[in-house]
């Protein structure tokens, strides 16, 4: 199971990086302008930390997620008991 997320992700991972590189430029996005002022030493380097941003981001998205539902649906479940308490 490991090895076949980790070979789903390596897959999409280079099949972006191709993406990018041949048709960024022609949806605007050029990733070789020189004139760029950002903090990354190269292309490769921004495109492997945006790629490990994803893998660290996502479960964190849905584990803060996961809790605000849970935290407005016991606020309605203790709601609902009050109004039948009070009966």
């Amino acid at each position: 199971m490991i090895l076949t997320f980790i070979g789903i992700y390596l897959t999409g991972y280079f099949t972006t990086l191709t993406f990018l590189k041949l048709f960024g430029k022609k949806l605007g996005v050029d990733y070789d302008d020189a004139s760029l002022n950002d903090d990354w030493q190269s292309n490769a380097e921004a495109y492997s930390a945006f790629s490990l941003f994803w893998f660290i981001g996502v479960p964190a998205a849905l584990l803060i997620g996961s809790l605000s539902l849970l935290d407005k649906a016991s606020q309605k479940y203790m709601k609902l008991l009050d109004k039948f308490l009070k009966l």
